[in-house]
């Protein structure tokens, strides 16, 4: 794998529920631009998500990407710790191995950035769908990982929230570069 190369498909093969969904799919992820997967409803973007960051297993082939690759991830269906927004962005800084003081830096510095300080003590799992979506990207940002797979980040997003994602996602790629 090249320097540039981030994650690589390798003759893919994955089914859901007895149907084909990938056959022998091929392809490289490289880490200087944005790569978007495109499709219709059901026509496996997130069955394939799931795969590249390791929450369900190939049929046959593989997923090919260092083991020290730093990945945000936002899922569709968003699962959230039984605790409030701020612990659930905490998170993935504490698996980091992040102490307090910076982690606290951090969280507040991004929830002032993406205007949600008021919600720092809510219950994460008590968010209405378009604040869950946009808590969860931000968690998804907060560790500042190498490579973000998002799916359907701005589903439920009301059009403040989904502009916010998309700056962020513009200069994220500008900094990737």
């Amino acid at each position: 794998m090249t320097e540039s190369l981030n994650i690589k498909l390798k003759n893919v093969f994955l089914k859901l529920q007895n149907i084909q969904i990938f056959k022998n799919l091929n392809f490289d992820f490289s880490s200087n631009g944005v790569s978007i997967i495109l499709g219709a409803n059901g026509s496996g973007k997130t069955l394939l998500t799931k795969a590249i960051v390791g929450l369900i297993d190939l049929d046959k082939g593989e997923v090919i990407k260092n083991e020290t690759l730093e990945i945000g991830y936002a899922p569709q269906k968003i699962v959230f710790l039984r605790r409030n927004v701020y612990e659930n962005l905490a998170y993935p800084l504490k698996v980091k191995g992040e102490n307090g003081q910076k982690i606290k830096k951090k969280i507040n510095k991004l929830m002032d950035e993406f205007g949600v300080e008021n919600k720092k003590f809510l219950s994460a799992r008590n968010l209405s769908a378009g604040n869950s979506q946009y808590i969860s990207f931000i968690r998804s940002i907060v560790a500042d990982p190498k490579i973000l797979i998002l799916d359907e980040p701005c589903s439920n997003l009301d059009d403040n929230f989904r502009i916010k994602v998309e700056d962020y996602v513009k200069k994220y790629k500008k900094k990737k570069k």
